[in-house]
């Protein structure tokens, strides 16, 4: 049995939005570090549809010299059936295609994860 690991970046007061907005001033070598291992020993993604749209739009225009953006794009992903993942965030109905597209995700219950 694998487990569900739920990693999210939220401040003490509860602060959870987008992390580009508002966390980058606390992001270390330590925390690089720990967000590596956590993606390296991860199995699959299961995403939020906002995350997930965001998420296709973006990782596969990234690369870097540690692998992160290759590990991002090769994972499994999926998000919660019935709302299929849109490039302009609005929520479509479950068998509609996806204008936006990521390598190895679905949301198929059982495929990706």
């Amino acid at each position: 049995m694998r487990k569900i690991i739920a990693s999210e970046y939220v401040s003490l007061d509860t602060m959870m939005d987008e992390p580009g907005l508002w966390s980058m001033p606390f992001f270390n070598d330590e925390i690089s570090q720990y967000k590596h291992e956590e993606l390296f020993s991860a199995d699959a993604l299961i995403l939020g549809r906002v995350t997930y749209d965001g998420f296709s739009a973006t990782w596969p225009t990234f690369t870097d010299e540690f692998g992160f953006a290759d590990r991002m794009n090769s994972l499994p992903s999926t998000w919660p059936p019935g709302r299929e993942p849109t490039s302009t965030g609005t929520p479509r109905s479950a068998g509609a295609t996806s204008s936006t597209k990521w390598p190895n995700s679905s949301n198929s219950p059982g495929k990706a994860c």
